[in-house]
């Protein structure tokens, strides 16, 4: 018989258990790096990710001799695979500042967003892109898992190989290349990010056998949206949550804060330090608009319905600069990767890497 210790003890891992909430996520920093318009599909018979997810696999078997790849070489290993136009995009994204080619490590994840990123069709036609991502790894959720694992190790294995290899105390650091969250707990406010192999142990701990397929099904089933909303844009949020004040931030720190900039009228100015190291979303101008500075350093700027703003001047942006549906504005911005989809601007701009354009004028 259990002793009145080990009837306690478990009691109280129960409650533990019980109070406390896993919450997982794309890295976000993984997400907009790797951003890309949702194209349409659902009018093909088969969903092509697993197209994509063969190149991969192709491309992890280059780790043997490079870990880089011209430019040419991409485009002939994904001849006739995937749409002309999408090529040289996904290439484009995993060149870094100064280099001709791309590092195989961020090939694959750019091949593997890419893949993400279409709407097929069982996509109900008013889900946004980070439900639609959410939805995608959902499904394909297992594939990834061993992606993630190959891509750690630089070589193809087995099925049975990873299983063994992850039996054998290989670690789960590999997820953490996409992966973060939380642990909450309700009776505490002391809950941080975190990598997903700093939580795996807290969701394996009433686990009475582990196996893949039952850890695939656990990290699957605290899957969530980004809280942070970093990769939203402003207008496909509800009315409810938009803001019709100049400004809104989130309570996150350091560089997971976003400025809501709405309903711009006339003159706006955020110089302020406030303003530093920020996801800056401005849409939705009114016909009195006509200027936007935002001199200090942003990690990712969204443009997004700005029909009447005459100038958008902005200082040194981090990462990502993506313009939507905006008319005769003039931008001036220093940034590193830019995507445009259906507008047409004036763009004064520094840059670092070849933009991307959809359906622009």
């Amino acid at each position: 018989m259990e002793t009145w210790k080990e009837q306690n003890k478990k009691r109280s891992q129960s409650i533990i258990i019980q109070m406390t909430n896993i919450y997982i996520w794309v890295r976000t920093a993984r997400s907009l790096q790797f951003f890309y318009p949702i194209i349409d599909i659902r009018e093909e018979k088969d969903d092509p990710f697993g197209i994509y997810y063969d190149i991969c696999l192709q491309i992890i078997d280059l780790f043997k001799e490079t870990d880089r790849i011209s430019f040419d070489e991409f485009e002939n290993i994904c001849k006739e695979k995937i749409p002309e136009f999408y090529v040289e995009a996904i290439f484009q994204n995993a060149v870094e500042h100064g280099n001709l080619n791309a590092r195989l490590k961020l090939l694959i994840f750019s091949l593997l967003f890419a893949g993400l990123q279409q709407k097929t069709e069982n996509s109900s036609s008013d889900l946004t892109r980070p439900e639609i991502v959410l939805e995608r790894i959902s499904k394909y959720f297992g594939p990834i898992f061993k992606l993630l694992f190959q891509l750690d190790v630089e070589k193809r294995l087995h099925d049975r190989d990873i299983v063994h290899a992850i039996g054998n105390g290989q670690g789960y650091e590999f997820l953490d290349m996409l992966f973060e969250g939380t642990v909450k707990h309700r009776h505490s406010n002391q809950h941080g990010v975190r990598p997903l192999s700093h939580i795996i142990p807290q969701i394996l701990e009433k686990a009475n056998s582990i196996s893949l397929p039952f850890l695939c099904n656990e990290i699957k089933r605290h899957l969530i949206k980004d809280p942070y909303h970093i990769d939203e844009f402003s207008n496909e949020k509800s009315n409810q949550i938009i803001s019709t004040t100049a400004r809104r931030t989130t309570l996150a720190h350091n560089s997971r804060r976003v400025v809501h900039l709405h309903f711009i009228n006339r003159i706006e100015v955020l110089r302020k330090d406030e303003f530093a190291n920020i996801h800056l979303r401005i849409c939705n101008d009114k016909p009195k608009a006509s200027f936007v500075f935002v001199p200090l350093r942003c990690e990712t700027v969204f443009l997004d319905s700005l029909f009447y703003t005459k100038w958008i001047v902005l200082g040194a942006v981090q990462g990502i600069v993506i313009i939507r549906n905006c008319q005769g504005t003039r931008i001036s911005v220093s940034f590193f990767e830019w995507i445009m989809e259906n507008g047409y601007v004036e763009i004064r701009l520094s840059k670092y890497s070849t933009p991307y354009f959809e359906s622009t004028i």
